[in-house]
């Protein structure tokens, strides 16, 4: 049985930060984290920064968390102030083999639901439910979402986009990509912010 969702971030509907059923430990880790990745990005575009936030594509994860794994999605967001960061969702409490079989059904889930609750602009609680609902309706009876060759190189988890606009499709391997990955993953783009 699925554990209860969670998210943490900004939404369009709240003024500030929301989160719901994440340990204040992960929490402040995705807050820390997520941070970072804004910081390099902003630091390393300047002036391009927040097109590039609000054009950038979600990404889909299956990590570990320390005693289990999660998997969900990671997109740009934006608050009622106007204020950029992300709005992340996951399912938690899995085990490998379990993130193995259904990261990639539930994170799409999650994904989806992200994209649903920026555009409809939903609060906290609307968006808890609908991620409940929408993985009610999935399969988890379906075999692994990867080969065991790339669960092997997963380590502690694994990141994924399909790209959107100018961004192209990417991979990052580990519990936290580097700092600007989110956001400048593009080779062109990392090479514009070194010169």
């Amino acid at each position: 049985m699925l554990s209860r969702p969670a998210f943490f971030g900004k939404l369009p509907r709240h003024g500030d930060f929301v989160s719901r059923g994440l340990p204040d430990v992960l929490r402040d880790g995705w807050d820390e984290w997520c941070s970072a990745q804004l910081m390099a990005a902003r630091n390393a575009l300047g002036a391009r920064f927040e097109a590039r936030h609000d054009a950038a594509p979600s990404w889909r994860f299956t990590v570990n968390d320390g005693d289990s794994w999660a998997a969900g999605a990671l997109a740009p967001s934006i608050d009622e102030a106007g204020r950029r960061f992300f709005i992340m969702a996951q399912f938690g409490e899995l085990t490998a083999a379990e993130a193995l079989a259904w990261g990639g059904p539930l994170s799409a889930v999650c994904e989806d639901e992200l994209y649903r609750a920026l555009a409809d602009r939903i609060d906290g609680e609307m968006l808890l439910s609908r991620l409940t609902e929408a993985a009610r309706g999935l399969d988890l009876s379906v075999g692994p979402a990867w080969n065991l060759l790339e669960a092997s190189a997963m380590a502690d988890g694994v990141w994924w986009t399909e790209g959107a606009d100018a961004h192209a499709a990417a991979r990052a391997v580990g519990r936290w990509p580097p700092p600007g990955t989110i956001l400048m993953h593009a080779r062109t783009d990392l090479e514009a912010a070194s010169e």
